[in-house]
C-alpha cells in the first residue's frame, strides 16, 4: 500500500506519488484530521474532541459528529483502503496512527532537528538541519485559528527560528556571510526585535567590507528598539558597530587628503566617545 505523504507546514493537504488531495471536503474533517495528527496513538473520546474543536458547536457537533468522521474515512481512503490501518474507532473513542502510512513531515522536522543536535561536529550537523528547514514550508496548519492549533504553531516556529539561527551560526563560522546574511533576515521576517540577529548581521556586513549596508542595518536596530520597546541597543551591539566604523576609517584615511583627514579622526573620536557615554549610562540603568 503507498505510503501518504501528510504535507502540515503551511496548508495540510495529503499526496502520494503523482496523486494530490489539496482541500477537505469541509473545514470540521480538516480540523479533526489537524488535531488527531498531533497525538497519535492517543486514544480520545468522542466527546472531548467535540470539546476541543468545536466548544460552542457542541450540540449541533453531536449530531454531525458521525458524518465528518465518515467524511474523514472517505478522505483518507482516496488512496486506496487506508482508514481501517491509520484510524482506530469503537463506539465512544477514536485514535489515528502515523505508521505504517502516514509520512507527517512535521514529525521529520522534530527529528531532523533532534538529530542536528547530537552531531558530533558543525559539519556534520549542517546537512540535516538544511534538510530541517527545507520541510517548513510554512506555518503549521495555516488556515486554521483554533487555540490548539496557535500554541503547537508558535512551538513549531520557534523551533524553525532556532533552526535558523544555528545553521546561521554556523555559515558565519565558515566565513559564508552572504549566505548567513540572508539566513538572518529571514529569521528578522518573523521576529524583527531580535537583537542578536541584527548585530550578528552586522558582524557579517563588517567582515565583508560593506560598511553602508552595516550602517543601514544598525540604524534599522535602533529605530525598531526605539520604535517598539523604547530602548537603546545593548553595549555589545554599539561595540561592534563602533569597531566596524573605525575599521572603515583606517582603510579610507591614508586615500583622503590631510584636513578632511583631521576632521575625520575628529568625528571618530566623538563617535566614540558618545558610545562610552551611552555604555556608562547603561550600566548605571542597569543598576537601579
Amino acid at each position: 500500500m503507498t505510503q501518504i505523504a501528510v504535507l502540515t507546514l503551511g496548508k495540510l493537504h495529503l499526496r502520494a506519488g503523482t496523486r494530490s488531495f489539496p482541500s477537505f471536503p469541509t473545514r470540521q474533517v480538516e480540523e479533526l484530521f489537524a488535531y488527531l495528527l498531533l497525538y497519535p496513538n492517543t486514544v480520545h473520546s468522542r466527546e472531548k474532541l467535540i470539546e476541543i474543536l468545536w466548544p460552542y458547536q457542541g450540540g449541533a457537533m453531536r449530531g454531525r459528529f458521525s458524518t465528518v468522521l465518515w467524511r474523514l474515512r472517505s478522505t483518507l481512503d482516496t488512496f486506496g483502503d487506508v482508514a481501517p490501518t491509520c484510524l482506530q474507532i469503537t463506539r465512544d473513542t477514536i485514535s489515528l496512527s502515523h505508521q505504517p502510512l502516514l509520512d507527517v513531515d512535521f514529525v521529520q522536522f522534530e527529528q531532523q532537528l533532534a538529530l542536528a543536535q547530537t552531531q558530533a561536529n558543525s559539519e556534520e550537523s549542517e546537512p540535516v538541519l538544511r534538510h530541517a528547514l527545507t520541510l517548513y514550508q510554512g506555518d503549521l496548519y495555516e488556515g486554521i485559528y483554533a487555540d490548539w492549533c496557535l500554541l503547537e504553531r508558535e512551538r513549531m516556529a520557534r523551533l524553525y527560528l532556532r533552526g535558523l539561527g544555528q545553521l546561521m551560526a554556523y555559515l558565519i563560522q565558515q566565513q559564508q556571510y552572504e549566505e548567513a546574511i540572508l539566513l538572518g533576515q529571514r529569521i528578522l521576517q518573523r521576529d524583527n526585535l531580535r537583537e542578536e540577529v541584527h548585530r550578528a548581521i552586522l558582524y557579517c556586513y563588517g567582515q565583508m567590507g560593506d560598511y553602508a549596508a552595516a550602517a543601514g542595518q544598525f540604524q534599522q536596530c535602533v529605530q525598531l528598539l526605539q520604535d517598539e520597546l523604547h530602548v537603546p541597543p545593548m553595549p555589545e551591539t554599539i561595540s561592534l558597530y563602533q569597531q566596524i566604523m573605525r575599521e572603515r576609517v583606517q582603510q579610507r584615511l591614508p586615500a583622503t587628503h590631510p584636513p578632511h583627514q583631521a576632521q575625520i579622526m575628529n568625528a571618530l573620536a566623538d563617535f566614540e566617545n558618545a558610545a562610552a557615554r551611552l555604555h556608562h549610562l547603561l550600566l548605571a540603568v542597569d543598576e537601579v
